[in-house]
């Protein structure tokens, strides 16, 4: 099951990640592949992101802010939560289906995945039913972990910031 919830996060909490995440400093580490390193089109093959928990710790300063989005999303037990950053592509270029935590987690350990866009744009989530979630700033998607997803780049702003969060 899919679900999204717009205006998911009170304003003031939400403004603060806005402006935490897409107008002031955040470091941000060059990934070279947004999914798999062997996709196609190697050139546009790439993302930049913050680990904000990782490994069962935060990872840097940022994580305080996000902990009014854990207590919404009511989160017992985080896996990982990263920002990620594609820059604006000429045109929108779609990634590869995948699960996020397919490759270290095992098939039977049920969690889930939402997705928390912090800019608007013409970006969007595509599931492999083919439903679509647009790229709406302060709304979150969430679904099954193992659901298959891909995210796009968008055309019509510098950039596109989701934080993705992967939680029991």
């Amino acid at each position: 099951m899919i679900e999204v919830f717009d205006n998911f996060l009170e304003e003031d909490i939400f403004k603060d990640l806005e402006r935490r995440f897409c107008v002031d400093y955040v470091e941000w580490h060059f990934n070279s592949h947004v999914v798999f390193p062997w996709d196609e089109d190697d050139l546009n093959n790439f993302q930049f992101v913050n680990s904000i928990y990782a490994n069962g710790s935060p990872q840097n300063e940022h994580y305080n802010a996000i902990l009014p989005l854990f207590d919404k999303l009511e989160v017992k037990f985080p896996l990982r939560a990263k920002l990620n950053l594609q820059t604006r592509t000429s045109e929108i270029i779609s990634r590869s289906f995948h699960s996020d935590m397919g490759d270290t987690l095992s098939d039977d350990i049920p969690y889930k995945t939402a997705i928390y866009y912090l800019n608007t744009n013409d970006g969007y989530t595509e599931f492999e039913t083919g439903e679509i979630v647009e790229s709406v700033a302060n709304r979150v998607v969430i679904f099954e972990g193992n659901q298959n997803h891909r995210g796009t780049t968008c055309t019509n702003q510098k950039t596109r910031i989701v934080l993705n969060i992967n939680y029991i």
